[in-house]
């Protein structure tokens, strides 16, 4: 019970301190945030701050996603050890949800290399197609993975020639929020 309590107030810290920081990082990308961690074996969502535009990413605070098909996700299983990683995915071939899925396990591993050395995560339509993210995660006092932010828009929202903006606003926030958990 002491457990499970102390996760509790640790998720609610999360998602007080976060919250005022991500609805900046909306004001100034103009761009859907998510705020989730890893709940047991599921990424889901703490929190989310929808943009102003017209155009409304469909998800909900509670739901939980796959580890291999979000952004999000990505950012928060990153650190895992492959014995890990093989316990949450016991398959090689992963379930399928639009073409640019990753297919398999290894092909997942790959691309959590890239992403340790990069700090960032994305999703390429993996899950939703015409829907596109950028994800990072918030670190605790001893650099361990505590929750993760995306940033989501549909495909056009996010050129490749915002990238580099979006990945410096997203990791300023998650910076931020690391600091303001552990002042």
């Amino acid at each position: 019970m002491y457990e499970y309590g102390s996760a509790a107030i640790q998720n609610f810290n999360v998602k007080s301190v976060a919250h005022a920081l991500l609805s900046d990082l909306v004001n100034q990308l103009n761009l859907t945030c998510h705020l989730g961690l890893l709940d047991g074996d599921s990424p889901i969502y703490l929190d989310k701050i929808e943009s102003n535009q017209l155009i409304s990413i469909k998800s909900v605070v509670g739901e939980k996603l796959s580890l291999h098909s979000s952004g999000l996700s990505k950012a928060l299983i990153f650190q895992l050890s492959d014995e890990e990683l093989d316990r949450l995915l016991p398959e090689e071939n992963l379930e399928i949800f639009t073409p640019m899925t990753i297919p398999t396990k290894t092909a997942l591993k790959k691309e959590l290399q890239e992403i340790r050395k990069t700090g960032y995560a994305f999703d390429r339509e993996e899950g939703d197609l015409g829907i596109f993210c950028i994800a990072m995660p918030i670190f605790d006092g001893h650099h361990d993975i505590i929750a993760g932010v995306s940033v989501t828009g549909v495909t056009f929202q996010i050129p490749e020639t915002r990238h580099e903006e979006i990945i410096h606003q997203l990791r300023e926030a998650c910076q931020k929020i690391s600091r303001k958990l552990y002042e």
